[in-house]
């Protein structure tokens, strides 16, 4: 979300469309629902809470991994409808919250953990049938020394170490 007000704002000035910022946001932020979708799946609809949830993620305990909005075939879909619809401002702002949320999350997630650079194609997921183990390597899920609790975020790719 961090990174969504400024680009949104962006959006706005360039464009000077209320639509188009709001329509950057909105996706920018609710890209990472696939996140509760997978977190859903591998709690088996049991126990399903908002701690347990932040704790799985972090631990990068999640599998399968399927992360279905995290995809950059949907970039092209985003184009087509950019396409159809004349590139009105609404489209815009979704195609770039959209793009720029995958590529930042591409360059982030590498250093935090030892993926393929096509861990953003959901085709290269699906080949790997979500499984974590063949997606992400390990990280160190221990917090630092300084740190008495890890840092839950939401926002991390994991899987479910059984």
């Amino acid at each position: 979300m961090a990174i969504s007000v400024p680009v949104s704002i962006a959006v706005y000035l360039r464009f000077e469309s209320l639509p188009g910022a709001i329509g950057c946001f909105i996706v920018g932020v609710l890209l990472d629902l696939d996140h509760c979708l997978d977190y859903i799946v591998y709690s088996r609809f049991r126990s399903v809470s908002l701690k347990k949830f932040f704790q799985t993620c972090y631990n990068t305990k999640l599998s399968p991994l399927s992360l279905v909005l995290h995809s950059y075939e949907i970039i092209p879909l985003l184009f087509v409808a950019g396409f159809l619809t004349g590139w009105n401002n609404l489209t815009i702002g979704i195609l770039t919250g959209f793009s720029l949320h995958i590529i930042l999350d591409q360059l982030t997630n590498k250093t935090k953990f030892a993926q393929s650079p096509l861990f953003y194609f959901f085709a290269y997921r699906m080949s790997k049938g979500f499984r974590k183990e063949l997606l992400i390597g390990r990280r160190n899920t221990s917090p630092p020394a300084s740190s008495p609790n890890p840092p839950c975020s939401p926002f991390s790719k994991g899987g479910r170490e059984d």
